[in-house]
């Protein structure tokens, strides 16, 4: 949408529930305006069949720093509520088990190495 504001929408097929996902994001920080780090948040919400049945919502924050031009380290720490158990029913949509969901938190570490070649 714009540098600071993001939006998204994702749909799987069938096979694993058919859940849809609409996220929304905003950059607060930017190492290239002269910020010690890059910070993001982003909220989501996704449902299985349409938005009919097993809602999540999301809520996740994105920590990253450069270590050198070819390398980064992020921490994402996310929190989930309502979120949908990892039980199928079936492909057809009226398959998919209606469970109610549960509460997570998870922390997130990775690092990004870009090799040049040569």
């Amino acid at each position: 949408m714009t540098d600071k504001f993001s939006v998204d929408v994702y749909r799987s097929p069938s096979f694993i529930g058919r859940p849809i996902q609409l996220m929304a994001g905003c950059d607060l920080l930017d190492e290239h305006q002269g910020a010690p780090l890059n910070v993001a948040l982003r909220a989501s919400i996704e449902g299985q069949n349409n938005f009919q049945k097993n809602f999540t919502e999301n809520l996740e924050a994105i920590f990253s720093r450069s270590l050198t031009s070819h390398a980064q380290l992020y921490f994402v720490p996310t929190a989930s509520f309502n979120d949908r158990r990892l039980v199928q029913g079936g492909l057809r949509s009226d398959e998919i088990p209606g469970l109610p969901g549960i509460n997570a938190f998870s922390l997130a570490t990775g690092l990004a190495v870009d090799i040049p070649r040569r």
